[in-house]
């Protein structure tokens, strides 16, 4: 008998990353790692002529090579396969930026709800998993979230495209306990 109980949730959102700029970049830095490794690997493996004023051994050369593409692949897969996910049920509100992190704040630890507009890259640095002074943030697209104040004076600011119906949600949840 499974005596494991999952709390029914009361919202969920899933968001992926929208933005074509931020595709553009990751798939022309790949695209730049390509040509770079590979204008590289000809010259010097193929052609055999040193590779820069300071070339690198041949065997450091292809290790370097092998590493540069894998990151040419790797990273634009990751970025079309992350995603927020946050989820409110009556225990906590579960914060999943997949696959990097996963944070899941007890209802009990939160003091303070808001709905705020945000400037990811000047608040935060930018978007994804982000530590700041202003505490840490979890963002994916858009300029709308909900600032969370934790009883330790902690804040964490989760992105979201229904900012309203997150915060609603958390704040019912948190006085109906």
């Amino acid at each position: 008998m499974n005596t494991d109980y999952v709390q029914p949730e009361l919202f969920r959102e899933e968001q992926r990353f929208s933005g074509t700029w931020l595709r553009s970049v990751a798939f022309a830095l790949s695209a730049l790692l390509l040509l770079l490794s590979g204008w590289g690997f000809y010259r010097q493996i193929i052609q055999h002529e040193p590779w820069g004023d300071k070339p690198l051994p041949d065997a450091a050369l292809v290790a370097l090579v092998t590493v540069m593409l894998a990151l040419a692949v790797v990273l634009p897969l990751l970025l079309l396969r992350s995603k927020l996910m946050v989820t409110v049920d009556r225990e906590a509100v579960d914060i999943w930026f997949s696959p990097f992190a996963r944070r899941r704040v007890a209802l009990a630890e939160i003091v303070g709800v808001q709905t705020r507009k945000s400037n990811p890259l000047r608040e935060f640095g930018g978007v994804g998993v982000r530590w700041s002074p202003r505490g840490r943030a979890y963002l994916v697209s858009g300029d709308m979230g909900v600032q969370l104040e934790l009883a330790g004076g902690k804040r964490i600011f989760v992105g979201s495209q229904r900012a309203d119906e997150l915060a609603a949600t958390i704040s019912s949840a948190v006085s109906g306990r």
